[in-house]
């Protein structure tokens, strides 16, 4: 990930938090710069997964791909990103990322 890609995460982040009122009670974020924000992390997990097998050897010219997997449970849905080979063993390698059911991000 470059600091002009960490740089975009933030901004996007930042404009997320601003919020719009739907009623008296009820603050919303905003669902484009929501989206944006969970666009954002989750590339940049796939990133740091791609760096992390690079320097591992798992390239894709060695047929390393990343597997992902997306799975809702109670506390919201997580997608979880891994290495995978077809005919090599799995490597204990994987990077997430969750959100509520609000859209929020769920800190690991």
């Amino acid at each position: 990930m470059h600091a002009q890609d960490d740089s975009k995460v933030l901004r996007a982040l930042a404009h997320a938090s601003e919020t719009r009122m739907t009623d008296s009670r009820s603050p919303r974020i905003d669902d484009g710069a929501l989206a944006a924000v969970i666009a954002a992390q989750l590339a940049k997990a796939k990133s740091d997964l791609y760096a992390q097998m690079m320097m591992a050897g798992f390239t894709t010219e060695r047929g390393w791909r990343i597997s992902e997997q997306l799975r809702h449970l109670s506390e919201g849905t997580v997608w979880t990103f891994r290495p995978i080979h077809s005919r090599e063993p799995q490597p204990d390698l994987e990077v997430s990322v969750a959100i509520d059911h609000e859209g929020r991000l769920i800190e690991p």
